[in-house]
């Protein structure tokens, strides 16, 4: 596939997918709105791409606490608006969502366990789970648990645990982290 376009491309997941897809046209906060949907239909039906990759995320895993309604935009309705578009041009899409759909109790979970978040930000990764279902189409949901490597080029992107572990070490005693 030649004509892929990878949307999130300057953060930390977007950017390493950029690598394996050098041919791929990569989108990002800089270059659109992607909550202004008349001009992503526009950007998309313009580009008419073969794929879709969606890195874009609210994810802020504490900061939806605060800010439900921001994580709700980000995680469920626009990757509804991207499902439904990417249906009606018959092209896949892959999304990336998280463990956090889980409570967590069972420990491991096979994709067919039903999902009970707890948190405002696992809602919200579930409703865009459930939005691309309900788009219908060739949708692809990719669950991670914690993603690691270089910093994304995005001010928005954060550093991973692996990278911020060596810098908490270096100015405490102790450090409190998950452990699983």
């Amino acid at each position: 596939m030649e004509n892929v376009l990878i949307l999130g491309a300057r953060g930390m997941l977007g950017g390493q997918l950029r690598g394996l897809y050098p041919t791929a046209t990569g989108w990002d906060i800089e270059d659109l709105n992607v909550l202004d949907f008349d001009a992503l239909r526009a950007r998309v039906e313009a580009l008419a791409p073969e794929a879709i990759i969606n890195c874009v995320a609210f994810n802020d895993v504490d900061g939806a606490e605060d800010r439900p309604e921001q994580a709700l935009a980000l995680n469920a309705e626009f990757p509804g608006e991207l499902a439904r578009l990417a249906a009606a041009r018959g092209i896949p899409l892959v999304h990336y969502s998280t463990n956090y759909v889980f409570d967590g109790v069972q420990g491991e979970y096979a994709e067919t366990d039903a999902p009970a978040p707890l948190s405002a930000y696992g809602r919200s990764k579930l409703g865009g789970e459930q939005a691309l279902a309900a788009a219908g189409g060739r949708c692809y949901v990719v669950r991670t648990s914690v993603i690691f490597g270089p910093k994304g080029q995005s001010g928005l992107s954060k550093r991973s645990f692996v990278d911020l572990m060596p810098d908490l070490a270096s100015g405490r005693d102790l450090i409190q982290a998950v452990d699983d």
